[in-house]
């Protein structure tokens, strides 16, 4: 017996004959006589060693070796050997057969470090199954280790390192269970299975574990349940004639019977054991705090909460999983940990829960919770936001009536001193004048009507908006009112040029003003007070008509801007070379102020930028306002030229620069002017409409509020920067 270095398995050939192997080939033991006797392997490999000794259900024997698989039919002299690495997949450990399971009515199962096989009785064939997707699923590990197969054509199969899977042999599906579904071990030794009750047992490299195929559960057991050792051998397992289980390990047999063991495994008991705030523990033992409700400042916002399972079986390997209801958007899977920390939490209503699983997996679904309100800082309770919003209310309210009253005033008194003035003169001409003044007064009410409709103008541009329609039916009774002044004017110089002719037909007696009272014969306008009286009405007449037709003038042009504001930009927005559209709208602007009547001298600088390619735009709008910005740069320049005083730069030469350059995800225009600036109490101001710097009936104020809408419609920016007596630079924005 010095030569038994290793005994494989035992398997009972006959009734009362056993066969097992050693390295030195396969031996047969008669249990009548104790007798040891040497099998014929005729057909082994010498490098063969034999691990499994198996008859079939047709009497044909197979030895599974390290070096591959060998059968040997009824009749038959020698085995014949079969090749597994040289089937699909295959290599060498293939041919390393483990274990033989005999599967009734199909054929039996060949286990392998490498691959699982199958025998089948109907076609003699050996198949490899469970490792080409394209004929079902395969599985992880290839290393079979134990095997149990069912009636019902389900396999299960276990693997080293790879768990226990569910191989259904009809649709070659499988499912694979691991430790993330509470397996204790990767490393399946030995499978048995329960049919009493539809359990599954099994050996493992971490203790011994009962899976219920009905719940899909695991309960696992260890030494603390009983056993002798955590580690057990594979292939090592036995089901009795009388139901015992056997399983070897490292330390010894483990038996028992099903029935007697245990089936519930009761969850963990949850509590929670202490309150950190603001890195202060308060455990909940010294009643500081009620772990059922907790209420918190605003500025206690930074928790940790500890809490613990008990179980006495394993507590090490307890699982917890927790939710801040009304912050959490799902349960936080947390393995071991028993601390949930929360920092910063915002002001509000909150429902901690928590709860346990045991080493099998079983929850304690009820848990425990905790609720917890977090108060917001008085300045965010409900009260204050009232007062914020009474507060709001009534500043906008007093604000409000304020304006109100004080343009109302304005208005009033600017409309009452204009109206007073004009029927005070209207009054003066009409007493001088008598019937002069019948033929002016139907003109005294068309320009009252007209002042009306200007004051009411005045009104609305002091809220910034004025429409389309109602610049129209201003626009009708300015032409009347400045056709009729020039009409008024011709009448003024016709009676002007009667009382001449009056005062030259006074010498020859026929004229029909030698009936006026004081008139002397050496002639009228140099003898008669009444006549120089009329001159000097009708001058009087003249210059406040001119006074009429020059504002009248000027309502038409801020009428013909107000149309042009409300049009604002409505084209199509397409692909425009900027640099061209530039180059040409500024050369127009400067020839056309060259043909004015009060030109200047200006140097043009143009810096374009020539990466620039093409920028969506309309580009009749946008047209308009390089025109605008050129145009209000010459008048700037053109002011400063005319200035006589110290302020003016010796040597001052006007020049204008224009600049486009390309930045990362936008287009820069700049126009700049050395110019006088703008000061700095009116720059705020200056896009607002009908607000202008220019004397008399210069300009609209207009100008530059139809630029800013135009920029903001072709979705740019634009800014000013100025430096008093020094330079104004208007820079516009544009997307690319």
């Amino acid at each position: 017996m010095e030569d038994w270095l290793y005994t494989g398995d035992f398997t009972e050939a006959s009734p009362g004959i056993i066969y097992t192997s050693n390295q030195s080939g396969l031996f047969s033991l008669d249990t009548g006589t104790m007798k040891l006797e040497n099998v014929d392997t005729e057909g082994l490999s010498d490098n063969s060693f034999i691990q499994k000794y198996f008859r079939d259900d047709a009497g044909t024997e197979w030895l599974g070796t390290t070096y591959g698989l060998y059968e040997k039919k009824r009749g038959q002299r020698a085995y014949i050997w079969h090749d597994l690495s040289k089937l699909p997949d295959g290599n060498e450990t293939s041919n390393e057969i483990t274990y033989f399971v005999n599967h009734p009515g199909l054929g039996f199962w060949i286990l392998t470090n490498n691959g699982l096989f199958s025998y089948s009785y109907s076609t003699g064939n050996i198949d490899r199954q469970t490792y080409d997707p394209e004929q079902g699923h395969i599985l992880a590990s290839q290393d079979i280790n134990s095997l149990y197969a069912d009636d019902n054509g389900i396999v299960w199969v276990g693997k080293w390192g790879g768990g226990l899977s569910r191989y259904d042999t009809g649709t070659r599906q499988i499912r694979t269970y691991t430790m993330a579904d509470w397996l204790p071990s990767m490393g399946i030794q030995y499978i048995l299975k329960d049919s009493e009750n539809n359990d599954l047992w099994m050996s493992t490299f971490d203790g011994i574990s009962r899976f219920d195929i009905d719940t899909e559960q695991f309960v696992n057991y260890t030494m603390e349940n009983g056993l002798h050792s955590q580690l057990f051998s594979d292939g090592s397992g036995l089901k009795t004639s009388d139901g015992l289980f056997i399983f070897g390990g490292s330390n010894g047999i483990t038996f028992f019977r099903p029935s007697d063991v245990a089936r519930s495994s009761p969850p963990p008991r949850m509590h929670f054991t202490d309150l950190e705030i603001n890195d202060v523990s308060h455990p909940f033992d010294n009643g500081v705090f009620n772990a059922d409700n907790i209420t918190l400042a605003y500025n206690q916002n930074t928790i940790s909460i500890d809490y613990t399972g008990i179980h006495y079986s394993n507590p090490a390997r307890n699982r917890f999983s927790y939710i801040l209801e009304n912050y959490d958007t799902g349960w936080r899977d947390v393995g071991l940990q028993r601390t949930a920390y929360y920092p910063n939490l915002p002001p509000g209503n909150y429902v901690f829960r928590v709860k346990a699983a045991n080493s099998n997996g079983v929850w304690n679904e009820d848990g425990i919770s905790m609720r917890i309100l977090i108060n917001p800082p008085w300045w965010r309770t409900i009260w204050a936001y009232l007062l914020y919003g009474l507060l709001f209310a009534g500043a906008v309210y007093v604000i409000d009536r304020s304006q109100r009253r004080r343009l109302v005033r304005k208005e009033r008194e600017r409309a009452r001193e204009k109206e007073l003035a004009q029927a005070k003169e209207i009054e003066k001409a009409y007493h001088d004048l008598g019937k002069a003044h019948q033929n002016l007064e139907a003109a005294h009410a068309n320009l009252k009507a007209a002042q009306g409709q200007l004051v009411q103008q005045e009104k609305l541009a002091s809220l910034g908006q004025l429409t389309a329609g109602i610049a129209h039916e201003i626009k009708n009774p300015l032409n009347f009112v400045n056709n009729f002044s020039e009409v008024s004017l011709e009448l003024v110089e016709e009676a002007r040029e009667e009382i001449r002719q009056m005062t030259g037909d006074r010498g020859r007696g026929n004229s029909p003003i030698s009936s006026v009272p004081g008139a002397s014969e050496s002639g009228m306008a140099g003898s008669s007070p009444e006549a120089a009286l009329i001159l000097e009405i009708l001058a009087d007449i003249e210059t406040n008509l001119r006074k009429i037709h020059e504002h009248g003038s000027r309502a038409d042009g801020i009428v013909k801007s107000m149309l042009q504001h409300s049009r604002g930009g409505s084209g199509k927005m397409e692909p425009t070379d900027l640099n061209g559209l530039v180059k040409e709208y500024v050369n127009l602007a400067f020839h056309g102020m060259r043909a004015g009547k009060e030109s200047i001298s200006v140097d043009i600088d143009l810096q374009l930028d020539e990466t620039i390619g093409e920028v969506p735009l309309v580009s009749e709008d946008f047209s308009r306002v390089i025109l605008n910005l050129c145009n209000n740069a010459f008048d700037a320049m053109r002011s400063l030229s005319n200035m006589s005083d110290s302020s003016v730069p010796k040597g001052y030469q006007p020049k204008l620069a224009i600049r486009t350059k390309q930045e990362p995800g936008k287009v820069v225009l700049e126009i700049e002017d050395n110019g006088p600036g703008i000061p700095d109490h009116i720059k705020d101001k200056i896009m607002q409409p009908f607000f202008t710097t220019k004397k008399g009936t210069h300009g609209t104020g207009l100008g530059l509020s139809i630029t800013h809408d135009i920029v903001k419609a072709q979705g740019g920016d634009i800014s000013i920067k100025t430096i008093e007596n020094e330079r104004t630079v208007f820079t516009i924005t544009l997307p690319e």
